[in-house]
């Protein structure tokens, strides 16, 4: 990932441990086909979590647990989304398409 990306969409290998896990928990909602599995890696995202876990933890309320979130999407909804997300403006509502 360069400087200048602040999002990137990384496509996750069918036999990596990450594919198998995200397949199996989104089959046990969504009966529709898969075309792939992307990631969306966000490092400063990330990073002001891991320092807010941080935190929250050595206040002494005990340990933050993390949670999954599996989102599923036609690819022409998600490419768009990708692009106005990953703009340097963020979403703009007027490129998007109201349904």
């Amino acid at each position: 990932m360069s400087r200048d990306e602040e999002v990137v969409l990384v496509e996750l290998s069918e036999d990596s441990t990450e594919y198998m896990t995200v397949v199996q928990n989104i089959d046990m909602t969504l009966r529709n086909k898969r075309d792939m599995v992307e990631k969306v890696q966000n490092p400063y995202l990330w990073g002001s979590i891991v320092l807010r876990k941080e935190y929250i933890n050595n206040l002494g309320f005990g340990i933050v647990s993390d949670e999954k979130l599996f989102h599923a999407t036609v690819k022409r909804m998600f490419i768009q989304l990708f692009r106005i997300i990953s703009t340097p403006e963020g979403p703009n509502t007027r490129d998007m398409d109201m349904v």
